[in-house]
């Protein structure tokens, strides 16, 4: 991405949390890398323990990834939110939960700890 960045004039990306740690990728380098052209982030979590009902996604190394609700994984999630505040970022937060075995529980944790979070999140920043 950064690549791509730097040779296309005008090019921004949808920082997606979930899918560096498939390639080995820190998310918390690639934010620092990336920060200056996101247009729209994609909160997705995962861990390396998951429900037995759940197909993993194999990373790179061959490690296998499960879904998580949003906070709840491996992603440095309050790192991230805590860089998108500082970047002054104020539009979407999309949540993902592709592959979850009960979609709609992911759904109602992350959107609880999202809300918890980036409120928290944005009131340090106002200190």
């Amino acid at each position: 991405l950064k690549w791509f960045i730097d040779n296309v004039p005008g090019l921004f990306v949808c920082f997606d949390t979930g899918n560096f740690m498939y390639a080995g990728v820190s998310e918390v380098t690639a934010f620092g890398l990336l920060k200056d052209h996101i247009v729209h982030v994609h909160l997705k979590d995962r861990d390396i323990a998951g429900d037995p009902d759940e197909e993993p996604k194999i990373a790179i190394d061959g490690t296998p990834l499960y879904a998580s609700p949003v906070g709840y994984g491996m992603i440095a999630m309050n790192e991230i939110l805590r860089g998108l505040v500082d970047i002054g970022y104020d539009d979407v937060l999309a949540i993902e939960h592709f592959g979850a075995p009960d979609q709609m529980r992911y759904l109602k944790a992350s959107v609880d700890w999202v809300n918890m979070t980036w409120a928290e999140e944005n009131a340090g920043s106002e200190e």
